[in-house]
């Protein structure tokens, strides 16, 4: 069956035939990756695809031509890394590196955590990384290891004033160990991106890079897609902000719209991707708040 593709992915497929970055705006069920693998057949030159998870990579690796390279993100920051430290043999990610980490610290100060604790001084490293502090501001960290930032941080995990000074002491002292770790090929998940981006990877330069579920990309994630980017080359940015579901992950609420800092305003085109093949007639209808200009297929179930 020959599939023939609408209005808006013809038009989405003629832009990537040009010079412009893309800003596509896609809402649920409206043939993004089919989309995405028309536009890519448009692209010769080598280009970076960029996916959220390992399942829409080994999907977007199926539809791409040879000519992408198709990575998630913590993929590229691996990638990063081993170019950044090639004498160093890396260990597989260690899901528990932080917990660990933080039982360590605790013994060696000699101090009996409670459970409750363990996990603020746990949550307050991850924030911390997520937002890209760095102990010191060595690197290239995105803010800085100032007081202010740490109130911050603290203020928004909940910790009481009278604890900022254990709660920092400690969570300072994991993200300093878990640093040297990481320059020993001992990484987490988090390390990935956090240390790439933030410390010491080299990213490869692309002229084209394309960059999927872009509403549910962090400050972090950003980084690394300026670190990637060739001044003269181009961004394809598809997602949807009505469907970023992340924020707890560190993903930045306005992903999208802070994306567009990358390039200048005048080489950004605009582009939608609204009829849906999936959500029923109703739900559609019942979206228009929320979504403008949302539309049913008419095959569509009611």
């Amino acid at each position: 069956m020959t599939f023939e593709p609408t209005d808006e992915q013809i038009a989405v497929r003629d832009a990537a035939r040009g010079k412009q970055s893309l800003m596509i705006r896609a809402y649920a069920g409206t043939g993004k990756t089919t989309t995405l693998e028309f536009a890519g057949k448009e692209i010769k030159a080598p280009a970076l695809a960029l996916a959220f998870n390992v399942s829409i990579k080994k999907e977007l690796e199926r539809r791409f031509a040879p000519n992408f390279t198709v990575k998630t993100l913590n993929g590229l920051g691996y990638g990063a890394l081993m170019r950044a430290m090639p004498g160093t043999t890396f260990q597989p990610p260690d899901g528990r590196k932080i917990g660990k980490l933080v039982s360590h610290v605790a013994k060696d100060e000699k101090i009996d955590l409670m459970s409750e604790a363990w996990d603020g001084v746990k949550s307050l490293v991850m924030l911390a990384m997520h937002n890209g502090l760095v102990p010191r501001d060595e690197g290239r960290p995105l803010i800085e290891d100032n007081e202010a930032n740490w109130l911050a941080m603290m203020e928004r995990e909940g910790i009481l004033p009278d604890d900022y000074s254990f709660f920092k002491n400690l969570a300072y002292k994991v993200l300093e160990a878990s640093n040297r770790l990481t320059e020993q090929g001992i990484i987490s998940f988090d390390d990935q991106v956090y240390y790439s981006v933030c410390v010491r990877g080299q990213f490869p330069k692309f002229p084209v890079m394309v960059v999927d579920e872009a509403q549910d990309l962090s400050p972090l994630n950003h980084a690394m897609l300026e670190l990637s980017k060739r001044d003269d080359g181009r961004l394809i940015v598809v997602g949807d902000p009505k469907q970023a579901i992340y924020a707890f992950r560190g993903a930045d609420s306005q992903s999208m719209a802070r994306l567009r800092r990358l390039k200048p305003e005048s080489e950004w085109q605009d582009l939608a991707l609204t009829l849906t093949f999936r959500c029923p007639k109703l739900v559609v209808d019942r979206q228009q708040s929320h979504a403008p200009g949302f539309r049913a297929h008419a095959s569509n179930a009611p």
